[in-house]
């Protein structure tokens, strides 16, 4: 049976922190990072007509963040914070929140069909590494990377019943399926080469609010995937996730960004 999508996006099932309105956000089953094990995560909070709206995102430059096209298609502006793991801590060491309003949307992207689901935020100035904060690798070659690990990670409920997002960065190991095993689950109109699907072992799992957030290859800091859609059944099934595929879209974000790939 196919299954129908849900983007993980801005428009699901709303949590309120910090007195702010918030998208729900999870990886379902996995497990709490160490402070700067994913020193590329960027937590993007994005101000949208009825309030704000938590996405994830990846640092790939000392000025670029990628993200989901979805978490950025009627924003206004993003709170974006680099080398954060705990959610909610503001003042942890090695901390750093920027405040953005350049931003730029696949132009075709279309949401109906999660296509060409990526977009990118500017910094207002650059950004100095540290070991809390790096930039992601993009990818340099085509592999589709079928049956390898990848991993997943963003601040999110940690089951379906939960309320509020995890409190510390969560993050799990999936698989690579082939786009013809993922076309069992979705309508194979929504599995196109642009898309990477990939599942856990163990019913691990992103889900809503963790658009956007890095799929990279197992042992490296190589983004291979950005968050986009899921199951409408819901996260804890064991669906594959659907990821847009970096390596597709390297000549677009080299001439957005000017980095070199």
């Amino acid at each position: 049976m196919k299954r129908a999508i849900l983007l993980l996006s801005l428009s699901l099932a709303l949590v309120s922190v910090q007195g702010f309105v918030l998208q729900s956000v999870r990886i379902v089953n996995g497990t709490t990072s160490a402070p700067g094990q994913f020193p590329y995560q960027v937590m993007v909070i994005a101000s949208i007509p009825f309030g704000q709206a938590l996405c994830g995102g990846t640092l790939i430059s000392d000025q670029w963040i990628v993200t989901a096209g979805h978490c950025i298609d009627g924003a206004y502006a993003f709170e974006v914070h680099l080398g954060a793991q705990k959610f909610n801590d503001y003042t942890e060491p090695g901390r750093e929140i920027y405040f953005s309003f350049d931003s730029i949307l696949h132009e075709r992207y279309t949401a109906s069909i999660a296509a060409n689901d990526i977009g990118l935020i500017k910094l207002p100035n650059k950004v100095n590494f540290t070991k809390n904060i790096q930039p992601a690798s993009l990818p340099t070659s085509q592999d589709l990377l079928v049956g390898k690990t990848v991993i997943a990670s963003g601040w999110g409920l940690q089951s379906t019943s939960a309320s509020r997002p995890a409190s510390e960065l969560q993050y799990a190991p999936l698989q690579v399926l082939s786009n013809e095993e993922c076309a069992k689950s979705y309508d194979p109109v929504l599995i196109r080469p642009s898309i990477i699907c990939a599942k856990g072992a163990n019913l691990q799992s992103p889900c809503s609010g963790d658009s956007g957030g890095p799929l990279v290859l197992n042992g490296t800091r190589t983004l291979v995937g950005i968050t986009s859609f899921g199951s409408v059944l819901g996260c804890d099934f064991g669906y594959p996730g659907g990821f847009s595929r970096v390596a597709y879209f390297l000549d677009w974000i080299s001439a957005k960004t000017g980095i070199k790939v």
